[in-house]
C-alpha cells in the first residue's frame, strides 16, 4: 500500500493515528494490515489476529482512545467493519471516531466533507443532556442515538452521568423509552 498524500499533508501507512472507542465496553475486531507493530493504547491476541480495544473509564464518564497504523485503518474501512464505516459507509453512527477532520477526509476519500459524521460523541451527549423539553429532546435523541449498539451505550452512559439526579424525569423516561432499558434497573455498584 502506497502512501496517502492530501492537500494538507501526507499520511504515512505505518503513522499511527488516534482512533476513539465511543463505546462503554471494550470492542475487537479482526487484524487486516500484515505486521504486528500496529497500535497503542490497546491490544493484539492470537497472533496478532485479533485488535481489542478498551473502554478508558466509564464510570469517570471517558472513552478510550488508541492509536492504530494508517494502514490498518484503511484496511478496515476497506473491508467494510461497521465498527469504523457506521451505517453509511462514511462513518455516521459508527462506534470508533477519527478525531482529525483531515485525516477522516483522506481515509473516507471525502474531500469536500465538512465535518465529522454524527457519532455518540462525550459532546454530542453533552449538548443532549441541555435540552430541557422532552419534544426536542427525543428528535436529538432520534438522530444521535440509531443503532442497537448506541442505545445500549447511551442508556449506559445516562446510569453514569455525573448529573443523572438532576436530570428531568421527563428526559430520563424518554432515555428508557427510547433505548427499551430501565436505567434505575442498571447495577451501579460495579
Amino acid at each position: 500500500m502506497a502512501n496517502i498524500v492530501n492537500t494538507t499533508g501526507e499520511y504515512l501507512d505505518r503513522q499511527r493515528v488516534e482512533i476513539e472507542n465511543l463505546m462503554p465496553w471494550e470492542v475487537g475486531f479482526p487484524a487486516r494490515a500484515d505486521h504486528l507493530m500496529m497500535m497503542q493504547g490497546g491490544y493484539c491476541v492470537d497472533g496478532g489476529k485479533y485488535i481489542y480495544l478498551p473502554d478508558k473509564d466509564v464510570y469517570q464518564y471517558k472513552k478510550g482512545k488508541f492509536k492504530i497504523t494508517v494502514e490498518e485503518l484503511i484496511q478496515q474501512i476497506s473491508s467494510g467493519n461497521r465498527g469504523f464505516v457506521g451505517i453509511d459507509g462514511e462513518g455516521k453512527h459508527a462506534c470508533f471516531r477519527i478525531n482529525d477532520l483531515e485525516l477522516y477526509k483522506t481515509v473516507f476519500d471525502l474531500p469536500d466533507a465538512k465535518e465529522l459524521p454524527v457519532q455518540l460523541t462525550q459532546e454530542a451527549i453533552e449538548n443532549l443532556f441541555k435540552i430541557t423539553t422532552a419534544k426536542k429532546f427525543r428528535e436529538e435523541l432520534e438522530k444521535l442515538v440509531v443503532t442497537d449498539s448506541e442505545k445500549k451505550a447511551f442508556a449506559y452512559f445516562t446510569v453514569y452521568h455525573p448529573k443523572l439526579k438532576e436530570l428531568p424525569l421527563v428526559i430520563l423516561k424518554n432515555v428508557e423509552n427510547y433505548t427499551g432499558i430501565n436505567i434505575y434497573d442498571v447495577d451501579q455498584s460495579e
